[in-house]
């Protein structure tokens, strides 16, 4: 049993509001897991930057690209190495929304807006041809490190098998 089908999360919440929701909740952990802090620090600094905008409509002075895009980054390799449910998808969703617009209304950065819209492509499963050639390329590569590996426990079996045969 999937802990999704025992725990809901509201998602009538506007984007930012559902995302906090989302980390907060038990479901994140089989999702985000480790960089579930990650998530939480670039949230806040999406807050303030918010917040600054539209007090003094400037963005906050420690806003930090990397943070967003080590966000994006895991967000894209999610959607897809991992099965993407109802609510991960939404999170998904609404992240990207949140790193788009806080993008689009500081400094416009080419790179963040190529990954926003890479994760948004990955997230509703449009591929570009070339795109494709590289997922299965990275699979490839992934499976290909499994092919060779033996676990110690076959070795042993191994082993254990040949001095039967002796025997």
């Amino acid at each position: 049993m999937t802990p999704e089908k025992h725990i809901e999360i509201k998602t009538d919440l506007p984007p930012f509001e559902y995302c906090r929701c989302y980390l907060d909740s038990p479901i994140s952990t089989y999702k985000v897991g480790s960089k579930k802090e990650i998530f939480n620090n670039a949230l806040k600094m999406i807050f303030y930057c918010v917040e600054n905008i539209n007090k003094e409509n400037k963005p906050h002075a420690e806003f930090s690209y990397g943070v967003i895009e080590e966000c994006l980054n895991y967000l894209t390799s999610a959607a897809i190495e991992l099965s993407v449910d109802f609510y991960f998808g939404k999170f998904i969703f609404d992240f990207n929304y949140l790193a788009h617009n806080i993008n689009m209304n500081t400094s416009n950065n080419e790179t963040i807006k190529q990954k926003c819209e890479r994760l948004e492509r990955y997230s509703l499963g449009k591929y570009r041809f070339e795109e494709t050639i590289m997922i299965f390329s990275q699979l490839n590569e992934k499976l290909s490190k499994w092919k060779t590996f033996t676990p110690p426990s076959f070795k042993l079996s191994e082993h254990y098998f040949n001095l039967l045969k002796e025997e």
